[in-house]
């Protein structure tokens, strides 16, 4: 049988997989990213059903660590879409280019050589 933890211990161990997605964001493994964000939503659904028996998310530093949390998710979401819209002109740029050989017509060649 388990001891079910406090609300204070979950939400720390909440706020500790948060600053591991951002550490592996920037490492770019996105495969440990997905990982750490389903631990994170496991953890979320177990907060969501676990009783506040100690007022902790009303209090002080529940209330503190919860805006962390939330200010950690924006800059997560901010890093997250910029690393999209890089992603994303890179496949514009690498679809814009494609097809492109020295036999098409007039990629590269100069129009004027052939006149006098």
């Amino acid at each position: 049988m388990t001891e079910q933890k406090s609300m204070a211990a979950l939400w720390q161990d909440y706020l500790f997989l948060s600053k591991e997605l951002h550490k592996f964001t920037s490492a770019g493994d996105m495969a440990l990213f997905e990982d750490i964000l389903r631990q994170r939503k496991e953890l979320a659904a177990i907060i969501k059903e676990t009783p506040d028996t100690d007022s902790y998310i009303g209090g002080a530093q529940g209330q503190a660590l919860i805006r962390r949390v939330a200010e950690m998710d924006k800059e997560l979401y901010a890093k997250l879409t910029r690393a999209r819209n890089l992603l994303q002109k890179n496949l514009e740029i690498t679809f814009a280019y494609e097809g492109v050989s020295e036999e098409s017509a007039g990629v590269g060649r100069r129009f004027d050589s052939g006149r006098q």
